[in-house]
This record gives C-alpha cells, sequence and structure tokens, in this order.
C-alpha cells in the first residue's frame, strides 16, 4: 500500500519514519490564507483536510496522510510569519505567555473499495520564557522562524526559548505521534489499512 504524506516540512518527515517505514512526499499547494476561519481548531482541521484532499485528487490509490499545526494565544490564531519584521511581532508576542500549539490531522484511504477520511487534532500548552529585545534579533539572523507557526521550531530553540510544556511535544515539533497512532489504529480495525503496512503501531 503506498503512503504519502502530503506536506513538504522536514521535520513531519522525521516524525512519520518513525511509523511508517517508506512514503512519498507530495506537498499539496493548499494557500492556508485563503481558508476562513477563525477558530483555531477549526482552522487547522480545515487545512489538514484541504491539504489532503488536494493531493487525493491525484492518487487512485494510497493512503495520505496531512498535517497542520497552528498557535493559539488568547484565543487568537498566530500563524507564520510573513516576513522578518512580521516574526519579530509575533515572538514578541509570545515572550513570557502561555500559549496553545494545536496539529490537526487528516488521513485519506483512497482504493477501489471508494473513500474513507478521519480526522482529529492534538492540542499542547506552551510557556514561552520572556525573552529580550537582543535574543529576538540575533534568533532572527537565523533562517529557524520561516515557515514556522508562531516564528519558532521547539526542536532547534527549545532550551532557549521555553520554560514548560504540558501535552505531546511531538505536538509541538509538527505531528502528534500518538494521535496518528490512534487514527491509524482505528483504520486497521476497519481493515482500510494493513498492519503490515505500519511499523511500530501496537507499541505504546
Amino acid at each position: 500500500m503506498r503512503f504519502i504524506l502530503a506536506s513538504a516540512s522536514p521535520r513531519r518527515e522525521e516524525l512519520l519514519r518513525t511509523l511508517i517505514p517508506s512514503f512519498d512526499v507530495i506537498k499539496s499547494g493548499i494557500d492556508e490564507s485563503l481558508i476562513d476561519d477563525t477558530n483555531a481548531v477549526e482552522f487547522a482541521l480545515k487545512a489538514s483536510e484541504a491539504k489532503a484532499e488536494s493531493v487525493a485528487l491525484n492518487i487512485k490509490n494510497g493512503v495520505i496522510i496531512s498535517a497542520d499545526t497552528v498557535v493559539s494565544l488568547n484565543g487568537s490564531i498566530i500563524g507564520k510569519p510573513q516576513n522578518e519584521r512580521d516574526a519579530y511581532d509575533i515572538l514578541s508576542r509570545l515572550s513570557g505567555s502561555e500559549h496553545v500549539v494545536i496539529t490537526s490531522l487528516c488521513i485519506i484511504v483512497k482504493n477501489n473499495k471508494g473513500i474513507k477520511k478521519i480526522s482529529d487534532y492534538e492540542e499542547t500548552i506552551v510557556k514561552m520564557k520572556e525573552l529580550k529585545e537582543e535574543e529576538i534579533i540575533s534568533y532572527l539572523s537565523s533562517s529557524n522562524w520561516e515557515d514556522k507557526a508562531g516564528a519558532y521550531a521547539i526542536q532547534e530553540n527549545g532550551d532557549k526559548f521555553i520554560e514548560y510544556i504540558i501535552g505531546d511535544y511531538h505536538n509541538v515539533v509538527g505531528l502528534p505521534v500518538k494521535k496518528l497512532k490512534k487514527l491509524l489504529t482505528q483504520l486497521i480495525s476497519s481493515r482500510a489499512i494493513k498492519l503490515s503496512s505500519i511499523r511500530n503501531i501496537t507499541k505504546t
């Protein structure tokens, strides 16, 4: 069975390989700015579903896995920075705050029996340290802020930026592995996909 990751994120690729030994990567090309929803969870779910559905249009048989990560601060969506100035403003807002990282998942199984789709999401609370202006400016001299929700990557800047997290660390990286295992197990139980196609799915 062919597995496809509908994302160009190297972080998601790395995490997905802990479950699935071999898969293709196809970027969906979805413009998230066109998604009209101010609710962070609904926005993330719509985005991941749109990504999976876009890739599924050109696939006859396969399992398409997509994800979308957003940051929510006091109920407002904090997206990916558009430029360096935007990244500075985002980090200044998140500095010293407790915010929520939401990653949605969508899996579409497409074969001669039809199409099956399931979606879910994971939430993790993150407390960012108080950041000094010079720390933010120094960080922005790198490219680590680009294409990242909240303008930071916990796996690269966790020690410097993060005071604590409550929940799934991998969710903040961009792919909640435990939640993905749960969804894949549901698909195995329904016989939509075969257990032999997935590595370590029965491990906790």
